[in-house]
C-alpha cells in the first residue's frame, strides 16, 4: 500500500534558512564525533543494502548541526556530485525531516511544494524523496536517513518501515562511536578512529533479523555454503542442518523455472555471458512443504586474477508480499487495459498544459473512421475537426476542466467531422487525474462516445413533440368549436325548443278543455300520448342542459357531506312515492372533495336509477357509502335491482343508449352520460358491477378528494 505524501509543516511566512538552533540538539550532534569525520564503513553499508532492498538509485545518512548537512554515507548521485560530503542545510529536504522530526514522503516533486522549494531536489535533479529522522535515545534529532529516486515512484508501508529500521541501526552505530571516541580520544583532543567492530556486527543481525533478511555466504573453492539463521527459517529448514552444495541447492530448493537464472547469477555470469561483480537477482524457492517464496539476493563476487569467481556473500530477504502485490496490481492493469481494449468508446488521458493525448485506447480512429491514424492527436488537430459553431464552447471547456473539483465530471456534446466529411454528435466526459503544485488539474481521464443517433432520436422527437402540439392544437381548436356548438345548440334547445312544446302542450290542454267531452276513447288516448310526449320532450331538454353544465361549468370546489347529500336525495324520492317501503343504507361521515352543485346532480342521477330500477323488487334495498384504501375512498352506490347483462356495460355511459325499454323503465338516456362527465371533470373514474336479476353496484373515485 502507498504511504500518503507526508511533507512536515512550515512555520508561517516565508521559509526560514536554516534549522532553529537548540543548544539540546546542537550537543547531541556534536558528541557523535561525526561532523568532519571521514566516511565509515558501517554507513556504507548501510547506503548499499538499503539501495539493494529497496531499488532505488539514491540513498544517504547524514547529520546537520544548526547550518550544514553532513554526508556521513552517499550513494547513487550522479557526476561531481558523487564526492559531495557536505552542504547548506537551508538547500535540502534534510532540514524538513530534522525540524518536524517526522518523516517526508514525496513520491513526485512536480506535485508537491515542498520538492519545489528544495534547492537539493532542483540541483540532484531528484523526483521522489524519502527521509526519516535519526533520533537518539534522548529524542534528539541529529539528521536523516533517506532514499530517493530520479522518476517519480509510490512509496510503500515497507519501504517506509525498512528506512525507519537502519534509521535506527544507523543512530545505535552513532551512540557506539561517540562512547568509543569519548574513552579512547587522544591526550590531544582529537578523536581515535572508529573502528568497526563485534558490537557492530550484532546489531547489524538485528537489524536484519528485523528486516526478515538474512546472510549468506558460497565459498565457490571449497564448495560450502554458510547462512544465517533467517535464511533457514526464509528456506523452510531446520537451523542446525547442514547447507546443501550449490548443485543441491539448485535442484531442492529453486524453482525449476529460475535455476538458470540463479546459476548464471552466482557463477558471475548473468547479462549474457557478461562477466559481473555483484548479484542483484530476484527469484522463487521451493520450501519442504510446497510453498513457493519469492527471495530478493543481493550480493558481492569475489575472483581471482582470472576473473574465477571463488567467493560470494549477500543478504536474501522475502519479498513474497511485494511480488503479490505487483502480481495484482499488474492483472489489475492489464484487466483496466482489456476494458479499454474493448470498450466501444474512446478512453482518454488528456493533458492540458501540453495539449495533447498521453493515452488513448484505439476506439477514436474507428469513431471518427480515420484508418491512418497513428498514435494520439494534439489538441490542434482536433480542434481542427470540431464542428465551428462548437469551437468556441469547446475551448470555454477546456479552460474549465483546470478547477474541476476531484469528485466532479464534466460533460460535452460537440460535433467533429470524419472521414466520410459527414459531421457526427459526441459526448465528451472528464474527470480530474493529476493537479500541479498550485493545485489547478493539469491532466484529465476522459470518455468520448458516438451519440449522433441519439442525437438523431432526439431531434425526431422533438418534429414528433412539435407535431403532435400541432396536433393538440387543432383537436383544442375543434373542441373549443364543438363546445360552443354545444352551447348553441343548448341554447336553441333552451329558447327553440320550449316553445313550440309550450304551444303544443297548451293547445292539447285548450282541446281537452273545450272538446274533450265530445271525444271519443280513442281520440283521448290520441291526445294523452300528445300531452305525454311534450312532457317526455321536456324532460329530455332538462337533462340535456344538465349535460351540458356538467361539461361546461366551472368547479367550485368545497369541502362535500356526501352522507347528508345522499339522505336529502333520497328524502325527495321517498316523498314523490310515498307509497313504496325501500330499505335505505347511507354510511355516515362519507366526505368528498368537490362542486356541490355538480356531485349533487351525479348522485341524483345514481340514486334515482337505483330507485327506479329497483321499483319491481319486492324488498328493494339502496345503499351509499364508501370503502378506503391507500388511494383513497372508493365510493358506491348499489342496489338490489334487475340489474344487466355485463356485456353491455360499455353501451351504459353513451348518452341516449339505454339498457330497458320504455315500456319497463323510463328515462332520457342522458343520467349516467352526465355522471361520468362529472366525475371526470374531478379527476376521477366511475364503472359498474352487475348481473341480470341481482342487482348493481356503482363505483366512482374523485381525484380532487382529500
Amino acid at each position: 500500500m502507498p504511504v500518503p505524501a507526508m511533507p512536515c509543516p512550515r512555520a508561517a511566512g516565508s521559509r526560514s534558512s536554516t534549522v532553529i538552533a537548540d543548544p539540546q540538539r546542537l550537543a547531541a550532534v556534536s558528541a557523535t564525533r561525526l561532523l568532519d569525520s571521514a566516511p565509515e564503513e558501517v554507513f556504507e553499508r548501510l547506503t548499499r543494502y538499503v539501495t539493494r532492498v529497496l531499488h532505488t538509485p539514491v540513498a544517504m545518512v547524514s547529520l546537520a548541526d544548526e547550518r550544514r548537512q553532513f554526508l556521513k554515507s552517499v550513494r547513487g548521485l550522479r557526476g561531481p556530485l558523487a564526492s559531495l560530503r557536505e552542504m547548506p542545510l537551508a538547500h535540502s529536504l534534510c532540514e524538513q525531516v530534522v525540524r518536524s522530526g517526522k518523516p517526508v514522503v514525496i513520491s513526485d516533486v512536480g506535485t508537491q511544494p515542498l520538492g519545489h522549494e528544495s534547492h537539493e531536489v532542483k540541483d540532484l535533479h531528484l523526483v521522489a524523496y524519502l527521509g526519516v529522522p535519526l533520533i537518539t535515545a534522548d529524542r534528539q534529532t541529529i539528521g536523516s536517513f533517506c532514499v530517493a529516486d530520479f522518476e517519480a515512484r509510490e512509496w510503500s508501508n515497507d519501504d517506509l518501515e525498512v528506512v525507519h529500521d537502519l534509521a535506527a541501526f544507523a543512530v545505535s552505530e552513532m551512540s557506539v562511536h561517540s562512547r568509543t571516541t569519548k574513552t579512547d580520544g587522544a591526550a590531544d583532543g582529537h578523536s581515535a578512529p572508529y573502528v568497526h567492530g563485534s558490537g557492530t556486527e550484532q546489531r547489524w543481525r538485528l537489524v536484519l533479523e528485523g528486516l526478515h533478511a538474512g546472510e549468506w555466504e558460497w565459498d565457490v573453492v571449497h564448495r560450502r555454503q554458510r547462512w544465517s539463521s533467517e535464511i533457514y527459517k526464509l528456506f523452510g529448514l531446520n537451523e542446525g542442518a547442514e547447507p546443501p552444495d550449490f548443485q543441491t541447492f539448485l535442484a531442492r530448493i529453486v524453482h525449476p523455472e529460475d535455476r538458470r537464472l540463479v546459476e548464471a547469477a552466482y557463477r558471475g555470469t548473468v547479462n549474457a555471458g557478461e562477466p559481473v561483480r555483484r548479484i542483484d537477482i530476484e527469484y522463487r524457492i521451493l520450501r519442504p512443504d510446497g510453498t513457493v517464496v519469492w527471495v530478493s539476493s543481493i550480493g558481492v563476487l569475489e575472483q581471482d586474477a582470472s576473473g574465477r569467481t571463488t567467493r560470494c556473500f549477500g543478504f536474501m530477504r522475502d519479498i513474497s508480499a511485494r511480488k503479490r502485490a505487483e502480481q495484482v496490481q499488474t492483472e489489475s492493469a492489464e484487466f483496466i487495459h482489456k476494458i479499454a481494449a474493448v470498450a466501444p468508446y474512446h478512453i482518454f488521458v488528456f493533458d492540458l498544459d501540453q495539449g495533447r493525448w498521453i493515452y488513448g485506447n484505439r476506439t477514436l480512429h474507428e469513431l471518427l473512421g480515420y484508418d491512418g491514424h497513428t498514435g494520439e492527436p494534439d489538441a490542434a488537430v482536433a480542434d481542427a475537426l470540431r464542428h465551428p459553431e462548437d469551437y468556441e464552447r469547446s475551448i470555454r471547456y477546456r479552460e474549465s476542466l483546470r478547477d474541476l473539483p476531484d469528485d466532479a465530471v464534466a460533460e460535452l456534446e460537440c460535433r467533429f467531422r470524419r472521414a466520410d466529411g459527414t459531421w457526427g454528435w459526441y459526448l465528451i466526459r472528464n474527470a480530474p487525474f493529476a493537479r500541479g503544485p498550485d493545485g489547478r488539474v493539469y491532466q484529465v481521464v476522459g470518455m468520448m462516445a458516438d451519440i449522433t443517433a441519439l442525437k438523431s432520436t432526439q431531434e425526431e422527437l422533438q418534429r414528433l413533440n412539435a407535431e403532435l402540439e400541432q396536433r393538440v392544437a387543432a383537436r383544442t381548436a375543434e373542441l373549443s368549436l364543438a363546445n360552443r356548438e354545444l352551447e348553441s345548440f343548448a341554447y336553441t334547445v333552451t329558447h327553440d325548443l320550449r316553445t313550440p312544446l309550450r304551444a303544443i302542450n297548451g293547445f292539447g290542454n285548450m282541446l281537452l278543455e273545450h272538446c274533450g267531452a265530445s271525444l271519443d276513447a280513442r281520440g283521448q288516448h290520441y291526445l294523452d300520448s300528445v300531452r305525454d310526449a311534450t312532457q317526455h320532450m321536456g324532460e329530455i331538454i332538462d337533462a340535456l342542459l344538465r349535460l351540458s353544465r356538467a361539461t361546461k361549468a366551472p368547479l367550485s370546489l368545497t369541502r362535500v357531506d356526501m352522507s347528508a347529500l345522499a339522505r336529502s336525495i333520497m328524502a325527495e324520492l321517498s316523498g314523490s312515492d310515498p307509497s313504496r317501503n325501500v330499505d335505505v343504507v347511507i354510511a355516515d361521515n362519507v366526505t368528498a372533495t368537490g362542486d356541490p352543485v355538480l356531485l349533487r346532480i351525479m348522485l341524483e342521477n345514481l340514486l334515482g336509477n337505483a330507485w327506479k330500477f329497483t321499483s319491481s323488487r319486492e324488498r328493494p334495498r339502496i345503499e351509499f357509502g364508501a370503502r378506503y384504501d391507500s388511494d383513497g375512498p372508493t365510493f358506491f352506490v348499489r342496489d338490489s335491482g334487475v340489474g344487466f347483462d355485463m356485456q353491455r356495460a360499455a353501451q351504459l355511459f353513451a348518452p341516449f343508449n339505454r339498457l330497458h325499454s320504455d315500456a319497463d323503465f323510463s328515462g332520457t338516456g342522458i343520467g349516467l352520460a352526465t355522471v361520468q362527465r362529472i366525475i371526470v371533470r374531478h379527476d376521477g373514474r366511475v364503472w359498474v358491477d352487475s348481473a341480470p336479476d341481482a342487482g348493481a353496484t356503482f363505483y366512482f373515485t374523485l381525484g380532487v378528494t382529500s
